[in-house]
């Protein structure tokens, strides 16, 4: 498989977009917060989070983006909303 993006050329993004399965996104590196990533949405899923006294019956639902990158080499990373910058317009 080949890369999708090419050095040198210039790309657009959109930050007021959903991300979808299939996007490329421009994020913030899950554990490195200082690195930033382009990866493609493979999946969305919740995760349930408990209240702060541990109960479950009011869990808050958080979107979890699964993202890989592009090429059969990459990395694989999980991350929130509030991390992924913007969506790449092809």
């Amino acid at each position: 498989m080949w890369p999708v993006l090419v050095p040198g050329q210039c790309y657009t993004t959109r930050r007021n977009v959903e991300p979808a399965v299939d996007d490329i996104v421009i994020a913030q590196h899950p554990t490195d917060s200082s690195q930033t990533i382009v990866k493609r949405i493979v999946a969305i899923s919740e995760q349930q989070s408990a209240n702060s006294n541990g109960s479950r019956p009011f869990a808050d639902s958080h979107l979890l983006f699964t993202l890989a990158g592009t090429v059969s080499w990459s990395s694989t990373f999980t991350v929130t909303r509030p991390q992924i910058f913007g969506v790449l317009v092809l």
